[in-house]
């Protein structure tokens, strides 16, 4: 009878150490996270406010995105990787993120590209996730709008943006988002949804960047 009960709790406090521990964003990551999104023009550009609250991990196989990363075309082909940690005053196992990739700099960044063309891409949506959760927990998202690879327009760098934004309770996407490539507006769209914007990353890419691999790295 005793083996019994010791194979139990050896089998529970196994499955317990297996389990993904959860991690929390550090308020130097976030500083820098709010930095180079500042130094970049994101916010004001994307959004007009942001203090990250969770960490934003993504990577093309080896090639880590890290808040200016310039990475070459045929690295970003396949699917990144695009996870987050846990958010402070959340339960991870309960609370569900929408997870996007955007390019705002479509079909080229300001100044690069004529009128009428300026603006009319923009922003455009290169992945939507929603249900989301963070890297500790086994979630059950939805592809809303499947991943579609950069092919930038312009040789001045476009801004490929990772964003995480929190769901409000019984949050379903519209129709319109899986419809959506060129033309979003992600503000007006964040706002009507009621979604909070918690963190983020970013790398950059233009016509011949680096083709064939990774370039320098670091803010802009």
């Amino acid at each position: 009878m005793f083996s019994k009960y010791l194979s139990a709790a050896l089998a529970l406090s196994s499955v317990v150490a297996s389990a993904p521990v959860c991690t929390y964003i550090s308020s130097t990551e976030a500083a820098s996270i709010k930095a180079a999104f500042s130094d970049a023009d994101i916010t004001p550009d994307v959004a007009p406010f942001f203090e990250p609250t969770v960490k934003v991990s993504a990577s093309y196989g080896t090639t880590n995105v890290d808040l200016g990363t310039r990475i070459g075309t045929l690295q970003t082909v396949p699917e990144p990787t695009f996870t987050f940690s846990a958010e402070q005053g959340y339960d991870p196992k309960t609370t569900k993120y929408l997870k996007l990739i955007i390019d705002p700099d479509a079909p080229g960044p300001d100044g690069t590209v004529q009128a009428p063309l300026q603006g009319v891409l923009s922003d455009f949506l290169h992945l939507a996730i929603e249900d989301a959760q963070p890297d500790c927990v086994t979630e059950s998202p939805r592809t809303v709008r499947m991943y579609l690879n950069p092919t930038p327009l312009s040789v001045a760098p476009h801004r490929y943006i990772f964003l995480v934004y929190r769901q409000p309770k019984n949050f379903e996407s519209p129709l319109a988002l899986s419809l959506t490539i060129a033309g979003l507006n992600l503000q007006q769209f964040v706002d009507k949804y009621d979604l909070e914007l918690v963190g983020g990353n970013f790398y950059l890419q233009g016509v011949g960047t680096n083709i064939g691999g990774a370039g320098e790295e670091g803010p802009i």
